[in-house]
């Protein structure tokens, strides 16, 4: 008998589950896209690139396609191909679910929806982790047996992957979430995970993916450069990998206020499409949701056989409802409380308002209560009318406080809201009281409300308020601060969206709008009522006109008393303050990127150093600015208290150390004799020598007299980047290239060198016992070194370059737990805990969205500083990890200049995160605003037809320069990139994954990956013709590509440090690159040599070639301009352009002119020949004209800092 030859199947196809996923994917881009409609096979393959026959093998699954495939079409559709989502062809043969048949062409008919069993799972014994996030207590919970065991069966039997626990306010759905989770942690099959989350501030759904899918890796997972569509997909993939019970309550705050239609608010639509995957994609998991409402995206695929249930929490039974009154003490009258549930529909919070009422009124007699008629009410928000309506206004007051603070508030807190101030003892009355009555929650950590009341309250504030504000009848108004900013920053920004917002909607359903006349006519009763001075209302209505962006120029606050203004992110040109008190104000500070901090060896002070050459002392508690200098040029690199806290030490870029003497606020010393810039510095024990290393020099000094006392010979190679001293001995460990060495102050002698790192190592950090050391490096790892025996401990792999680290000691105020860990920080704006003992990434903090240069330990408190590229300081809770406070700056810095094809724009780029565009001819500017972080890439369409920005927000906006609009945003740019000369095809370099790809701007899709990076790459330009690359950063290494064969051409090396600047020559047959290292090189791109080499003053900045490419123009730290003649290599010229450094100068047409820009925020057009300035361009500061004289209630520093940012004093 013959045998039957099988053929070989290859390739693979989409699983059910790749199937689920790519059919989500394709429903949403037909909603983004089509209307809604159903994309055809012709649609998707035009969308994908991809032939209609490869497309329709995709969708049928049965016939194989190579992998890449499959990767190519899941990441047009912003999807992850991960393993789980393809197989084998024949796979499924046996299997009972069906694939998705393939459609026809030119087909839209809806797929058959398939059914597929539940999940076989084994269960071997499973350690469950538990993430409880800010569930309530449950300790006291009545009944609710049946819904329990309903809900379990749910859970464990029908293995439903998505329940709706729904009812309305009160019904005690959170409690019974919570009590659910506790019953099942010993349920079989067991959960691996069980992680609780309130979203009762409703959390983005990035911010939410990003925490969870970090629970449920264990913090292994990097998020932070993830997109919503990407961090679903990886929700689902641990979903499916893991058993996972997740809990999610108070859903309805992401739902439409007053509609019944169960759709998502604006801004939170992505919530429905994670419902929908979670629903309709097979995993062995279940997610609960508890909402008053069934949102829309549940509805549509909910079923009383399906995996998606709806689940109705009804009001308590007879029994459940008895043991409650027996609680609270109520007399056992069978028909009195039947009547009493009846009334209330059972519902557990109205049950026990009215109780304890009935307690307090008529001695727990319900029958008494219920014989008086009016006293019965239906419907809880009745009931709550009525419990305000008879609290006395301290009472009331205490509940309106404790809705806009929004979390546990305590009694003193509650003494210094109330204005006008009344005892505690007064107000530890209405806080009993209201306990007893069951309006609010009461624990050790203070007081707070339960989520029904708390949105009740709320609401009644904001409408209340509205009124008030549409009458000018005034009671709350003056009362209460609707935004504070002594809170966290996230209960600041929900005060602002919650209350702000909502009173600003309310004024939106009005025929009177919020507009400057009523703002004026406001303005006139507070300054004619003297009892209303020193209220709150000034501050409401400050706080009101920034969240309804209404323009202030020259409106009038003299006068009056300020109380919690945000003013960060205002613009107050020409406002009169005149003799206005301000209590707890929050104004944008003068600082730039923060490069360098330290805290005092006490905490009572936090200095902070910045990138335009400013040193600040901070009061941490209070985040109020005590004193500022400005006497560096440059970045200060470096800062470090002396041990006895009384002096500081700062070391710049600007080759220079300064030493302050801390009670006099004077500057003692300036130590000038490197020549390079200061990257390093620390003290002595007893503080009578200074060690300071620059780029290749480390030298000992005496901070008493100024004078030089010796000099180390490290036998650096590229450069010192960082020196800290020993816990209790003069040894200081230096790194170096990438090596430490250790050394002794007494004998000036190198103890030990440790080797083992690749590339350079960034920073060190010394554990408390004086034997460990940790190493960060730029080769990704973090190093744990025994410094006794030279031995490395431990390395940890990161996934990005390392920067800064430091100890978290076990036991200590920063970490509670028995184990040691570490604390690093990268470009990609992440910190990081690692176990030290498994090298695991125990939590990933999403801190900035950009380069973190520095951190700072609190000596005492379990708090971290935390420095970056986004001109602000973050204060972060090292329990919780939630953001407490943030110091912000403003930075003026023009960084990029790019100028029309006509010459008669000039676009600018700025720190401020606006692009200003002049009009060279009238030297009048428009103002574009729309990103979110610092702009500092600008370019024009070789045709002008429109100009682009790109920022640290990741995003690349494209403007239409006459009309200001936004044309198109390009999303998750995050990177370095290069406009090509046509203006179609732009290149960027993901900072995520260090790969130079070429995209197309018309139809957003990559055309090309060009190989060879080794780190990141911060500088990138096409020659002329667009056939070619040339980049240069992190590796020292310039690299030149030709894209059309992908290949390196050449890899210059030489550089000793990072490379800020590289152009090609006009001919294109030149690259100059410009360095740290205070060099400029010019490279032959034929030959691959180095032909010249310019040395510069300082840091390099910036190179541009004239037009003849006979002369060069340069810009470096110290605010200059220098002309070079590339025959000779002479420099023709310095031309002192800039205060602090100069970021750019470009040649103008017939190089008869430059054009510079700078860390003063100044744009200057200069005569190329005689080096004159010709003209200054200079965009208004956010306080110009700002009227402070007289002002009280602020700082010395705090009214310089304004003064700087444009405010006057006559």
């Amino acid at each position: 008998m013959t045998a039957t030859k099988k053929t070989r199947r290859r390739g693979v196809v989409l699983s059910p589950i790749g199937q689920r996923k790519l059919e989500s994917a394709r429903q949403q881009l037909a909603r983004t896209i089509n209307g809604g409609d159903r994309l055809t096979l012709e649609d998707l393959s035009e969308h994908t690139q991809i032939a209609t026959s490869t497309v329709a093998r995709v969708l049928a699954a049965e016939v194989g396609v190579d992998k890449l495939t499959l990767e190519h079409v899941f990441g047009a559709l912003t999807l992850h191909l991960e393993p789980e989502d393809y197989q084998k062809p024949g796979a499924n043969e046996h299997s009972p679910t069906q694939p998705i048949q393939p459609i026809a062409s030119g087909e839209s008919a809806a797929i058959e929806p398939q059914v597929t069993p539940p999940l076989e799972l084994s269960t071997p014994p499973v350690t469950t982790l538990v993430d409880w996030g800010e569930a309530i207590d449950v300790s006291t919970f009545y009944g609710r047996d049946t819904e329990l065991a309903a809900l379990s069966t749910l859970i464990q039997e029908d293995r439903c992957r998505l329940i709706a626990l729904l009812g309305m306010g009160g019904m005690g759905k959170t409690a019974l979430s919570v009590k659910l989770a506790q019953q099942l942690l010993p349920a079989q099959p067991a959960f691996e995970f069980i992680v609780w989350r309130t979203l009762r501030n409703a959390p983005s759904l990035e911010t939410l993916l990003t925490d969870i899918v970090g629970v449920l890796s264990d913090r292994q997972e990097m998020t932070a450069a993830l997109t919503v569509t990407a961090l679903l997909s990886r929700l689902l993939h641990y979903l499916h990998q893991h058993r996972c019970l997740l809990i999610l309550d108070n859903g309805e705050t992401l739902l439409q206020g007053g509609q019944a239609t169960g759709r998502c608010r604006s801004g939170y639509e992505a919530y429905d499409e994670m419902f929908a995957q979670l629903g309709e994609i097979p995993h062995q998991s279940c997610v609960v949701l508890t909402s008053r409402e069934k949102p829309e995206s549940i509805a549509n695929i909910e079923g009383f056989t399906l995996p998606v249930r709806a689940f109705q929490l009804s009001g308590l039974p007879a029994t459940d409802s008895d043991r409650l009154f027996d609680a609270i003490g109520l007399t056992p009258s069978a028909e009195g409380r039947s009547k009493l549930l009846e009334v209330y529909s059972g519902n557990p919070l109205a049950l026990k308002i009215a109780g304890t009422s009935i307690r307090e009124l008529f001695a727990g007699n319900v029958d008494e209560f219920l014989g008086e008629k009016t006293t019965i009410f239906n419907g809880i928000r009745r009931l709550l009318d009525t419990q305000f309506e008879r609290s006395i206004p301290l009472e009331r007051a205490v509940m309106y406080w404790l809705a806009i603070d929004r979390e546990w508030t305590t009694i003193t807190e509650l003494h210094a809201d109330i204005v006008p101030q009344v005892p505690k003892a007064r107000i530890m009355e209405a806080l009993e009281s209201l306990h007893r009555r069951s309006l609010i929650e009461r624990q050790d950590r203070g007081y707070t409300q339960q989520p029904v009341v708390m949105e009740y309250v709320t609401d009644r504030l904001t409408t209340t308020i509205v009124e008030e504000l549409t009458t000018y009848n005034f009671d709350l108004f003056p009362q209460f601060a609707l935004l504070k900013t002594t809170v966290k920053d996230y209960i600041r920004q929900t005060q602002s969206r919650l209350i702000l917002g909502a009173i600003c909607e309310g004024f939106g359903s009005t025929s009177t709008p919020i507009s400057p006349d009523r703002i004026e006519k406001i303005l006139a009763i507070l300054r004619q009522s003297p009892e209303l001075h020193t209220s709150y209302a000034a501050g409401n209505l400050l706080n009101l006109c920034q969240q309804a962006a209404i323009d202030l120029t020259d409106a009038d606050f003299s006068r009056l008393t300020i109380r919690h203004a945000y003013l960060v992110q205002s613009r107050l040109q020409h406002v009169n303050f005149d003799r206005t008190h301000w209590i707890s104000p929050a104004f944008i500070q003068v600082f730039s990127n923060i490069i360098s901090m330290d805290f005092r060896f006490d905490g009572q002070w936090l200095a902070t150093g910045d990138a335009t050459g400013y040193i600040s002392l901070w009061q941490p508690d209070s985040g109020e600015l005590a004193h500022t200098w400005h006497e560096h040029n440059t970045w200060v690199r470096t800062l470090r208290f002396s041990p006895d806290g009384t002096r500081l030490a700062s070391g710049s870029l600007d080759c220079s150390v300064k030493i302050w003497e801390l009670a006099q606020q004077k500057c003692l010393h300036t130590l000038a004799t490197h020549d390079k810039g200061i990257i390093s510095l620390d003290w002595s024990q007893d503080g009578r020598i200074l060690i300071c290393a620059d780029v290749d020099r480390v030298k000992l000094w005496d901070p008493a007299t100024g004078k030089e006392l010796g000099e180390w010979q490290t036998g650096a190679e590229k450069m010192h980047t960082y020196i800290i001293r020993h816990p209790y001995q003069d040894r200081f460990a230096i790194c170096l290239d990438d090596r430490i060495q250790l050394w002794d102050l007494a004998t000036s002698t190198c103890l030990i060198t440790l080797t083992g790192h690749n590339e350079l190592v960034y920073s060190a950090a010394w554990h408390p016992d004086g034997v460990c050391l940790a190493t960060a490096s730029w080769d990704r790892t973090l190093k744990i070194w025994n410094t006794d025996t030279g031995a490395c401990l431990m390395t940890i792999q990161g996934d990005n370059q390392m920067w800064k680290v430091d100890w978290l000691v076990a036991n200590s105020h920063l970490n509670r737990t028995h184990r040691d860990a570490l604390m690093s920080s990268s470009p990609d704006g992440l910190l990081r805990v690692w176990d030290v003992e498994t090298g695991k990434c125990l939590r990933s903090i999403t801190a900035h969205r950009t380069n973190v240069w520095s951190l700072a330990l609190h000596p005492s408190q379990p708090i971290i500083a935390s420095g970056s590229d986004e001109q602000n300081v973050k204060f972060w809770h090292t329990e919780t990890w939630d953001c407490l406070r943030t110091l912000s700056g403003y930075d003026n810095t023009m960084l990029r200049l790019s100028i029309s094809p006509d010459r008669q724009m000039l676009a600018v780029g700025c720190l401020d995160r606006t692009l200003y565009l002049w009009d060279l001819q009238t030297c009048k500017f428009t103002a574009l605003s729309g990103h979110t972080n610092s702009i500092w890439n600008v370019g024009w369409h070789p045709q002008g037809a429109w100009v682009a920005s790109h920022a640290y927000d990741n995003t690349v906006r494209f403007w239409d320069w006459q009309t200001g609009r936004c044309l198109k945003i390009l999303p998750n740019c995050f990177g370095t990139i290069a406009w090509h000369p046509d203006g179609i095809h732009l290149a960027m370099v993901s900072w995520a994954d260090n790969l130079l790809r070429i995209w197309n701007l018309e139809t957003q899709e990559c055309i090309q990956t060009l190989p060879g990076l080794q780190q990141m790459i911060y500088v990138l330009a096409w020659d002329r013709d667009g056939h070619k690359l040339v980049g240069g950063g992190y590796d020292l290494t310039v690299r030149v590509w030709d894209v059309q064969t992908t290949k390196i051409l050449h890899t210059f090396t030489g550089h000793q440090q990072f490379i800020c600047s590289v152009a090609w020559s006009p001919d294109g047959t030149r690259v100059a690159s410009a360095s740290q290292d205070q060099t400029i090189r010019i490279w032959d791109v034929a030959t691959g040599e180095c032909v010249q080499i310019l040395n510069g003053d300082a840091w390099l900045w910036s190179v541009a070639w004239s037009a003849d490419g006979r002369q060069f123009a340069s810009t470096d730290a110290l605010g200059q301009i220098q002309l070079w003649n590339l025959e000779t290599g002479e420099c023709l010229q310095k031309i002192p352009a800039h205060r602090g450094f100069s970021c750019q100068v470009l040649w103008t047409e017939e190089d008869s002119q430059l054009i510079s820009c700078g860390s003063d925020g100044l744009v200057k057009i200069w005569d190329a020949q005689t080096g004159a300035c010709l003209k200054i361009l200079e965009a208004p500061r956010p306080y110009e004209g700002m009227n402070i004289t007289g002002a009280t209630g602020i700082s010395e520093a705090q009214t310089a800092s304004l003064i700087m940012l444009g405010a006057t004093v006559a």
